[in-house]
């Protein structure tokens, strides 16, 4: 029998700063620091928890409720599986073999799926096909996938991040989730790594956290939440299904 567990903590939090967003072939999330993580959701749930996962990853430009695009990934047994395939509605995720390695990979543009429909539903459907069935089980499930932030800044279309002011957040948060994330950072550090009740709907970033950061410098800010679900197989392996969300702000530099 399979089972689902429902964890509300976002994981969206440690999907910062993309290795490259140029070449999506090589796509993959980073963690800035996994240390940093650790201390800063005290063990809580993260994608590193999972041995195989599968993640759908909506992302939006900061002053849009629109997204852009959604990029899903996914690996099985530490990417040590070549375990079957998956169709997040109804397409199929490429198939990456390096190093003896495989992973799984599709970008998608929002408008071919709908993303801010689906959004709004909360869900994604998604089909795992196994080529592995001693090992895995084939399933249809669904994805859960926050709604969509609509999330203003005070930087507004400046397009730079002022040393000297405070930075103001509103969004539209969402019951299904419990925290909201943010990620103001620079090339190498400093960056300012916040948490905020999803619920408040709005917070504030003293603009004295951004003492260290230097003038002219760009700036890489993400604002982004999730929701964990935790299949259990029958066998007892457990397969994560991660949907997050990601809206950021491109081409913002320090002032």
């Amino acid at each position: 029998m399979k089972k689902i567990i429902i964890s509300k903590f976002p994981i969206a939090f440690l999907l910062l700063l993309i290795t490259s967003c140029n070449n999506k072939t090589d796509f993959e999330p980073t963690i800035i620091s996994e240390e940093i993580a650790a201390a800063q959701y005290r063990g809580g749930e993260t994608i590193t928890s999972f041995d195989s996962y599968i993640a759908a990853e909506f992302i939006g430009t900061i002053g849009s409720c629109n997204y852009n695009s959604v990029i899903v990934w996914g690996s099985f047994n530490k990417k040590t599986d070549d375990a079957g395939t998956i169709s997040i509605e109804d397409n199929y995720l490429n198939k990456i073999v390096e190093d003896g390695k495989t992973r799984y990979l599709k970008e998608i543009a929002a408008s071919d799926i709908a993303a801010n429909e689906l959004s709004e539903q909360g869900t994604v459907s998604c089909d795992f096909y196994s080529a592995m069935p001693a090992t895995y089980t084939s399933f249809s499930k669904n994805i859960s996938v926050p709604a969509p932030l609509c999330i203003e800044t005070s930087i507004g279309n400046s397009e730079v991040l002022s040393k000297s002011n405070d930075l103001d957040l509103t969004w539209e948060s969402d019951v299904n989730t419990d925290k909201l994330y943010v990620s103001v950072c620079t090339p190498g550090l400093p960056c300012v790594l916040k948490e905020f009740d999803d619920a408040e709907g709005e917070a504030t970033i003293s603009s004295s956290e951004f003492a260290e950061f230097v003038s002219g410098e760009p700036v890489f800010f993400y604002i982004g939440r999730g929701i964990t679900k935790t299949l259990k197989q029958s066998d007892g392996k457990e397969i994560g299904l991660i949907g997050v969300q990601w809206f950021n702000y491109p081409g913002l530099k320090v002032e």
